[in-house]
């Protein structure tokens, strides 16, 4: 199959359901990922007894044992565009979390978002002329009555950074009141609006640029922290999913570093890591 156009892979991602600005962001991200090519094929170096590689337009990473049945790591279906988007349309969240993508965790999607940017505001009107406040990057502002993706990533980072407010998506008051509680507790000014040095501080935690890794999440970064896990002496297997054998794991390491035992991977227990390993 040729490359598809941004259109096209706006087309099946939009079908899939992502919609307006998180539309924008998967597209940027299959851009960035594969170059629209659906029959990419990566990270053959990371297969192992569990995973395939990374397959079609949005790489979604194989699950052997799904080969051959249709599911969402279904590395033969994954191939098609259409099965393709909408296996990355459950592994988001329903479009809300893009942190499984390491070229999103890493920002190399953003300088594609300006060129797909009509291309998805012909398929879904919903799309704005330009970036808004919350664009998914760390040098954009999201303050109160902003909504979408980019919104319920700050509320899950103020939520592990331990200024709970509920994940919706929705910047409300609660979410204000959060982010200027985090404000003062980290010597910011506290005038509620997520700009760039609030969202910096959030997401750089240990200054290395890794962000709090916890149960339920997957991906590269899990990955790397399974290996240096490993290398530190705490062995687990380095499969990408942070599950319950993860979790025990990591509190193994915090209780032998003399961390809070919370099994949740925030700037302290990465910066033991990358000192241990």
């Amino acid at each position: 199959m040729p490359t598809l156009t941004a259109e096209e892979v706006a087309t099946v991602c939009h079908k899939a359901g992502f919609s307006a600005e998180a539309l924008v962001t998967i597209v940027a991200i299959a851009k960035a990922e594969s170059g629209f090519n659906p029959a990419a094929v990566g990270d053959q170096g990371l297969v192992d007894a569990t995973f395939g590689p990374s397959i079609g337009l949005l790489q979604i990473r194989s699950l052997h044992a799904e080969r051959g049945t249709g599911g969402v790591r279904d590395e033969l279906a994954n191939f098609d565009p259409v099965h393709n988007a909408t296996s990355g349309f459950e592994i988001s969240g329903r479009g809300v979390n893009f942190r499984p993508w390491s070229t999103f965790n890493t920002g190399a999607h953003q300088p594609h978002v300006a060129a797909v940017r009509g291309a998805c505001r012909a398929v879904d009107p919903h799309v704005g002329e330009s970036a808004p406040a919350g664009d998914g990057s760390a040098n954009a502002l999201l303050r109160e009555g902003d909504g979408g993706p980019d919104v319920a990533q700050l509320q899950r980072q103020l939520t592990r950074a331990g200024f709970p407010c509920a994940v919706d998506g929705d910047f409300g008051p609660r979410t204000r009141d959060a982010v200027i509680a985090f404000q003062r507790a980290r010597g910011l000014a506290a005038d509620g609006v997520a700009g760039p040095a609030t969202r910096t501080a959030l997401a750089a935690g240990d200054g290395a640029g890794r962000p709090v890794l916890e149960e339920g999440d997957e991906g590269p970064l899990v990955v790397e922290l399974q290996e240096r896990l490993g290398r530190a002496g705490f062995a687990v297997a380095a499969d990408g999913q942070f599950g319950p054998k993860t979790r025990q794991t990591v509190v193994a390491f915090q209780r032998a570093q003399q961390l809070d035992a919370d099994g949740v991977v925030g700037p302290r227990t990465w910066a033991a890591l990358l000192r241990a390993a």
